[in-house]
């Protein structure tokens, strides 16, 4: 089992593997996103703040550390298709110059064979392109990876890869 991460942009990316587990397995862990934290390196919590139970239009508050500074994230779900696609869309607390920005991300799942195949897509839409493109460089070279870079969604998704292989009975 192997993740590929593919470039598909500037701050654009998505990766992708194979697990054993069906695709309703996958899709309940990944659509319970107190989870996240689990598996996503620098995701400290993840609260929800709406009322009832998940799906469209249910938003959450994220406590993250990345390269040393924690910082809020809200996110609201834009999907909720069991067993295929989670989508969510999420923004930075602070909008500013130079580290603020908004997300699009997704999860989608495809049978293979008696498990399935889980692709993660991830826009990043900053509101400072020249700094988060220095800020990309400096922690996938210097810090292995942290926060939104290609660098840590592919390590996040080996994490992931590793938790659901590890639910198959």
């Amino acid at each position: 089992m192997a993740v590929s991460l593919r470039r598909t942009g500037t701050f654009s990316c998505e990766v992708s593997f194979s697990t054993p587990v069906s695709p309703e397995v996958a899709f309940d862990y990944l659509a319970d996103f107190s989870k996240h934290p689990e598996w996503s390196q620098g995701l400290l919590s993840m609260t929800q703040t709406s009322v009832g139970e998940p799906g469209p239009g249910t938003t959450y508050r994220t406590e993250e550390s990345a390269a040393g500074s924690k910082d809020i994230t809200v996110s609201e779900i834009t999907e909720l298709q069991r067993p295929r696609r989670i989508a969510w869309k999420a923004q930075t607390e602070k909008q500013s110059w130079p580290t603020g920005a908004r997300s699009i991300w997704s999860f989608d799942i495809e049978q293979e064979g008696t498990g399935s195949r889980v692709t993660q897509r991830m826009e990043l839409i900053p509101a400072s392109r020249a700094m988060v493109r220095a800020l990309f460089f400096v922690a996938d070279t210097f810090f292995g990876g942290t926060g939104a870079t290609p660098k840590s969604v592919r390590k996040n998704a080996e994490r992931l890869e590793q938790r659901l292989a590890s639910m198959k009975s």
